[in-house]
């Protein structure tokens, strides 16, 4: 006796969602999982044809339907590999520009306090948005005390340079230490937003992680690669280079 295999005794409809999901994996696993993929559901095509009913064979239409399917779905798989092999060549391209950063200053945003050593002054740089009419530069102590307060006209949607030279308020010069520079800018209609300071540092070591490329920084920060601004060799004086975290 001939047995007959209906053809909604396979449902094909999950086997290409699962051939979807599939597609989502990085790399040759996405595209193995494709092949292994489009091979059982010929398996099952086939043994469908071999059991069909004589007297009610299965719709062509339907089968060639499963048939373009399977076929788009190995397709964007293939497509998926070739882009993770681009962007994984990309991220290691970028490793590479990341790790010749190593032992050289670069100026990054800091949250860390620059070190004074009595006499050098302190140097940075803000980062002005567009829109800036006046900047304010607090210099604060360790102990959390305003000492000196110097205002300019900054140079809108650029980097400006800054220079504390060690005094405080009266123009005496201060004793060795810590010393936080907290910029603020006002626009034209009177708002005041905090502004990012960046300071000189040594890159120390590169990180690959989750977060992307990141730097680390001679105080034990990191930031990512895409925020360092400049590149420099390591300056003869340290009084620019933050070192401390706060």
């Amino acid at each position: 006796m001939t047995s007959s295999v209906s053809s909604k005794s396979f449902d094909f409809s999950s086997l290409n969602s699962t051939s979807a999901t599939s597609s989502g994996a990085s790399g040759s696993a996405a595209a193995q999982a494709a092949t292994d993929q489009q091979n059982q559901f010929l398996k099952l095509l086939v043994t469908q044809l071999q059991n069909q009913d004589p007297t009610n064979p299965m719709d062509s239409a339907q089968t060639t339907s499963q048939l373009a399917q399977i076929s788009t779905v190995t397709s964007l798989a293939q497509v998926n590999a070739n882009l993770q092999s681009l962007l994984s060549s990309s991220t290691s391209g970028q490793s590479l520009q990341a790790a010749s950063l190593i032992g050289k200053a670069v100026l990054a945003p800091t949250k860390s306090s620059f070190t004074f050593d009595g006499t050098n002054p302190i140097s940075a740089s803000v980062d002005v948005p567009t829109g800036t009419q006046s900047m304010t530069v607090q210099v604060v102590n360790s102990s959390g005390s305003v000492v000196d307060t110097f205002t300019s006209t900054p140079t809108a949607g650029q980097m400006n340079d800054i220079e504390w030279d060690g005094t405080d308020a009266n123009g005496n010069k201060l004793a060795k230490g810590e010393y936080k520079l907290v910029a603020k800018g006002t626009d034209s209609s009177g708002t005041t937003n905090s502004l990012t300071v960046d300071g000189w540092q040594q890159a120390t070591s590169v990180v690959l992680g989750s977060s992307g490329i990141q730097v680390t920084l001679g105080d034990g920060s990191k930031v990512n690669l895409s925020d360092i601004k400049q590149i420099a060799a390591i300056p003869s004086s340290s009084s620019s280079t933050s070192s401390t975290s706060s």
